[in-house]
């Protein structure tokens, strides 16, 4: 078949397309020409490829931090090549580096000061510092050696404690039966004030060394209240003595349907000293530092109320009812105290049994 000639070119003439065959043509073309300039663009915007630090940087020096324990920790005095800059890089495998220790901050602050003299920083301070970081790895040597002298002393110092509440137990045991003779005759209450007075361990272990301070020594005008004690942590306690034979509450409690501390109203007895510890607790605190000017600190003071006895198992519940919802106040019966005595006693007693 003989193809039809353009007179005017001499040509051959392009076949007849159809509307679909040229538009699927044109398409390609679109194609070819959009991947033809993106590649252009990529090749214009190229990045250089990355050179090594090596490559454009000169070690003047390498440092070992602490050889002994963390060897892959380097520390470089270092110069770029091309801006003639010096630095300080600090390099570990992995490149992740964590300081641990106060002694390894010490080694690696030494360190730094080293490689900031090679390259020419002047530190002012520099030498003065050093002899700080010196000072200061010794005195944290001093403090660990201290601190396990401190452990030392302070296990003989329980094992004395122990011996010597272990001594005491006789005179424990007889200030006890004295008590429980005070109580049993109610014709004396100076006597038993007296007695707990010189008998401080049975308000507690804490106050087990201590002696009253009374309101008399003080130099206190706004209140009165009957001597305070110091406990262990040095800081003291209020404590308020009231008659053996005090009502305590207004009903009878031995009726199973009436529930204590709810359906039985207080004492006035019991609502007058309630009312004035919380008055002597507001005075010391107000006070404080013009009682710590006569050796007396004060911090977060607690109550102790003594007062009346315990008559039945009810009555006990209702006050200890009680004194669960006063935070700072404790309320105890003589009965109470003379309990507190006995389980003390007793708890010495086995722990010297399980020791032997």
């Amino acid at each position: 078949m003989v193809k039809e000639q353009d007179p005017a070119t001499n040509n051959p003439t392009p076949p007849d397309l159809s509307i679909t065959e040229k538009s699927t043509i044109e398409e390609k073309i679109k194609i070819l020409k959009n991947a033809t300039r993106e590649a252009q663009q990529n090749i214009s915007t190229k990045q250089k490829p990355f050179s090594p630090w090596k490559t454009s940087n000169k070690t003047i020096k390498e440092f070992s931090v602490n050889p002994a324990h963390t060897p892959w920790v380097k520390l470089y005095a270092a110069e770029n090549k091309i801006t003639k800059k010096r630095y300080i890089r600090l390099r570990k495998f992995k490149q992740n580096f964590n300081i641990t220790s106060p002694e390894l901050l010490t080694n690696i602050t030494k360190t730094a000061y080293e490689a900031a003299n090679l390259i020419g920083w002047k530190k002012t301070n520099e030498t003065q510092t050093l002899k700080y970081l010196d000072k200061i790895s010794d005195l944290r040597t001093t403090i660990v050696r201290d601190q396990e002298k401190i452990r030392d002393l302070s296990t003989k110092l329980a094992q004395f404690r122990i011996m010597q509440l272990n001594a005491d137990i006789p005179r424990f045991q007889h200030d006890l039966h004295e008590f429980d003779n005070l109580l049993k005759n109610p014709h004396r209450e100076d006597d038993i004030q007296q007695f707990l007075e010189k008998n401080t361990w049975l308000f507690g272990a804490e106050y087990l060394e201590t002696q009253p301070v009374y309101f008399s020594q003080l130099s206190l005008s706004d209140s009165r209240f009957d001597f305070l004690l110091q406990r262990y942590d040095t800081f003291y306690d209020i404590v308020e003595i009231k008659r053996a034979d005090a009502q305590l509450l207004n009903r009878d409690t031995t009726n199973e349907k009436i529930i204590p501390s709810r359906d039985v109203p207080f004492s006035s007895d019991l609502k007058n000293v309630i009312s004035q510890m919380i008055g002597y607790l507001e005075l010391v605190v107000e006070k404080k530092k013009e009682l710590s000017k006569q050796g007396i600190f004060i911090h977060k003071p607690k109550g102790k109320i003594i007062i009346g006895r315990a008559l039945s198992r009810r009555e006990q519940k209702a006050i200890t009812t009680i004194g669960s919802y006063l935070n700072q106040i404790e309320i105890m019966t003589y009965d109470d105290l003379l309990k507190r005595g006995e389980i003390f006693v007793e708890t010495i007693k086995n722990r010297r049994t399980m020791s032997i």
